[in-house]
């Protein structure tokens, strides 16, 4: 994993949470404007801690545009791409851009935009450029911290061979380490592809969720990334045979995670005893079992626990409902417990030592 903080950047949570239809190459060529764009986005977070609103020069506020001359050298650090690199360029300024924002009640909206920047190159001294043209109704809103910011390093972001994964490295940072748990399937199958043409959540298990799971947790056990991640699938009526999960439930392992604080050893002790009782004086299970079963409760799996008995609840409820109750409750919870806490044995098992490296920005795996 690189300790290198000079490839460490700032990026608002609506920027990730943005939707557009470019390509990988091209969301690496946003991620590297980003980098050049620092400090814009430094005096952006500033200003709104004052205020909440973001300054614009006198000039900028007349004519209603901030003009951003970037080296294409800073966008493309091989010269023989800079054609490939004025295409994507000129391709992204077509695209359309959602940018969330919260209304006056917190809920979640998108506002669209024609493109998030107009693109003109030059020469001089020999020096190539891109001038992108940002308009600045559309950078309040995409500069905007009303969905916090975070740090990201982009050596780690760029050795992902999969956009999902990359996507998955954002979304940990924007939503999950604030202590979010889940996120809708059709949303994932929409941002985690740059082609967003998938049509189910089995889809989006097999090309976008499953491929990333495995190469972040292999990066993981290689100290190349600092986190990893399993997740669940939810269900409406627990039934898997819908075309869309009801939501994914993700557990991020963060490598300072392994070594529990104190804190976190408290919290986890009183989760396990929580447990137990419920086990024994609400499920009939017996103590020894409960006890035995409870020993291996980790702290990273709380959250997907609790899923779990709200599950197992609602299938005892529904099934007594229809006058076919479960004859032996204790037994029903017990062997789902351990074949939860079997298939959480198996995934924390690297999968594979040999990911490839993602030596340029691939287009989407």
């Amino acid at each position: 994993m690189s300790n290198n903080e000079n490839n460490s950047i700032i990026e608002f949570g609506v920027q990730v949470f943005s939707l557009t239809k470019y390509s990988s190459y091209q969301r690496c060529i946003l991620m590297r404007i980003y980098k050049y764009t620092q400090k814009d986005i430094s005096d952006a977070i500033s200003s709104q801690k004052n205020d909440h609103l973001i300054h614009f020069t006198p000039a900028e506020e007349s004519e209603q545009v901030r003009h951003v001359k970037i080296p294409l050298k800073r966008l493309e650090p091989i010269k023989s791409h800079y054609s490939r690199l004025r295409g994507a360029l000129q391709n992204m300024a077509t695209k359309l851009i959602a940018i969330p924002h919260y209304t006056a009640s917190h809920a979640m909206e998108y506002e669209w935009f024609r493109q998030l920047f107009m693109v003109e190159f030059s020469i001089e001294n020999h020096v190539h450029y891109a001038t992108l043209h940002f308009k600045l109704p559309l950078l309040k809103r995409f500069l905007s911290n009303c969905m916090g910011y975070h740090r990201i390093n982009l050596d780690t972001y760029f050795s992902f061979k999969y956009y999902s994964t990359r996507q998955l490295y954002r979304f940990y940072y924007a939503h999950f380490k604030k202590g979010y748990t889940y996120l809708k399937p059709e949303f994932l199958a929409q941002t985690l592809s740059a082609k967003g043409n998938y049509n189910s959540s089995a889809s989006a298990r097999k090309n976008l969720l499953g491929p990333a799971r495995k190469e972040m947790e292999s990066m993981f056990q290689n100290e190349q990334c600092e986190v990893y991640f399993r997740y669940k699938e939810i269900y409406p009526d627990d039934n898997p045979n819908c075309i869309w999960a009801e939501k994914v439930i993700f557990t991020f392992i963060n490598r300072q995670d392994i070594e529990l604080s104190e804190s976190a050893n408290e919290q986890l002790i009183g989760y396990q005893t929580k447990i137990k009782v419920a086990l024994t004086y609400v499920w009939g299970m017996d103590e020894k079992a409960a006890i035995q079963l409870c020993k291996h409760i980790q702290f990273t799996m709380m959250n997907e626990l609790d899923a779990l008995f709200s599950r197992m609840s609602r299938s005892v409820k529904r099934m007594k409902s229809k006058g076919t109750p479960i004859r032996n409750t204790a037994g029903y919870i017990r062997k789902s417990l351990e074949n939860f806490l079997n298939e959480f044995e198996e995934k924390k098992s690297p999968e594979g030592k040999d990911t490839e490296k993602g030596k340029d920005c691939q287009e989407e795996k």
